[in-house]
């Protein structure tokens, strides 16, 4: 089995960063505000690996449809390149931090459009990569669990071609007001 080196502190660091800046660049007001939600969930991501993800999304303003989004998944990809094994294959996490958009809520459904950028870590490869796409969202009880469907358009270098890609990435998660 192979060792954490390589990017591994550079990857740390800037996930640190990512999450403070996002989370201290808002007024904490009313911690309860149905303005600010973290997910967790799982999804499909660069062709057909199943990663999980989990981030949060905050409002930008009081009426605003503007909202921060910061996501994090994690899962494998295909062995070759890494220096973090796990089962047989390597070790593979994304990062990134952008913004989101409620285009139009129908019923009681919230429809969205985002945009995101960060980091992607497979093994010893970082790469910048670039998301867009758009989503639903519903709460299904009460106001305190909701869920959430989304897909994203992925621009990111492949690990094995080291080429940039476009990759589809649906996802499912539950929300959660914090």
């Amino acid at each position: 089995m192979k060792t954490f080196k390589g990017n591994f502190g550079f990857v740390l660091c800037t996930i640190v960063v990512l999450l403070v800046m996002s989370a201290v660049a808002y007024p904490q007001d009313n911690p309860s505000s149905l303005n600010r939600l973290a997910f967790t969930g799982a999804g499909y991501y660069d062709g057909a690996q199943a990663k999980g993800v989990a981030g949060f999304v905050v409002q930008l303003g009081e009426d605003s449809d503007i909202y921060n989004i910061t996501t994090m998944t994690a899962g494998t990809a295909p062995k070759g390149l890494g220096n973090v094994v796990f089962a047989g294959k390597d070790f593979q996490a994304d990062y990134a931090t952008g913004l989101m958009y409620r285009v139009a809520t129908v019923k009681s459904f919230d429809i969205f459009g985002l945009g995101d950028m960060g980091l992607q870590q497979t093994g010893e490869l970082s790469s910048f990569k670039f998301q867009a796409g758009g989503g639903v969202h519903r709460f299904i009880y009460k106001d305190a669990v909701g869920i959430a469907f989304f897909g994203t358009w992925k621009l990111a270098e492949d690990p094995v071609s080291r080429t940039m890609k476009w990759k589809v990435n649906p996802a499912v998660a539950l929300t959660f007001p914090f």
